[in-house]
């Protein structure tokens, strides 16, 4: 019942006309990465860290349907969380095929598993009660960190970064909820649509297609919302 509620919430878009899922889960968390590089050049070694989701196993994204509108799709809360987390793992895959390793910027996307939050704070009472009854089979806040501070702070993760960079993996590391490298889903190496993903992502955001060679060469780049990196 828990589950079919939360499907069931109707379609939000954000003020900028986007789904809303996919504007907080990837959209906005794109932008910063691409427009904080040359600081994370500057200071590195740095690493780009996104909380992703099991969730993404289940998504499917189609480029040219970002906000999930033309009809294809029938639309629920699933379809856009779950396709909002793949299109973060393709978009972070073609980041780490584009950061030459002498960057010093790792990007890797982790698992933090099912964790108990307030993520029900919006549903009816009796509904918050019930889903208060499942501490025992759901990590806590504190489990559920462990794998985020994993990829931030464990020395290992550059030298696994920089191995499958060399074998020439086609998906960016992956940390699962008990801090082991894992293998995301199998649409998630899809490098064609990893790549439309990519371009489709900086034009929503109002990015040039070149935008992470210019900052990586150190030139400056205008974005649509007036942020410009020097």
């Amino acid at each position: 019942m828990l589950c079919s509620l939360i499907c069931a919430e109707a379609q939000k878009f954000s003020e900028d006309g986007y789904e809303q899922h996919m504007q907080v889960n990837h959209l906005a968390p794109s932008l910063l990465s691409v427009l904080l590089l040359p600081s994370l050049i500057r200071g590195s070694p740095s690493r780009v860290i996104n909380v992703n989701s099991v969730m993404h196993s289940v998504g499917f994204v189609d480029s040219d349907d970002m906000n999930v509108v033309s009809g294809s799709r029938k639309y629920s809360s699933v379809v856009g969380y779950s396709s909002s987390k793949l299109a973060q793992i393709m978009f972070s895959s073609v980041l780490f095929k584009k950061l030459p390793l002498e960057t010093g910027v790792s990007v890797i996307c982790l698992s933090p598993g099912v964790v108990l939050t307030n993520v029900a704070r919006d549903l009816p009472r009796f509904l918050q009660f019930l889903y208060a009854l499942i501490p025992y089979f759901i990590f806590s806040p504190q489990e559920g960190c462990r794998s985020t501070l994993f990829s931030a702070t464990d020395p290992q993760i550059p030298e696994y970064w920089e191995t499958l960079k060399n074998d020439d993996w086609p998906v960016c590391p992956f940390i699962s909820q008990d801090c082991r490298p894992a293998n995301p889903s199998e649409e998630s190496h899809n490098t064609e649509t990893a790549q439309r993903v990519w371009e489709k992502t900086l034009e929503m955001v109002g990015l040039p297609l070149d935008a992470v060679e210019k900052l990586i060469e150190g030139e400056n780049v205008q974005c649509r919302y007036g942020a410009q990196e020097e």
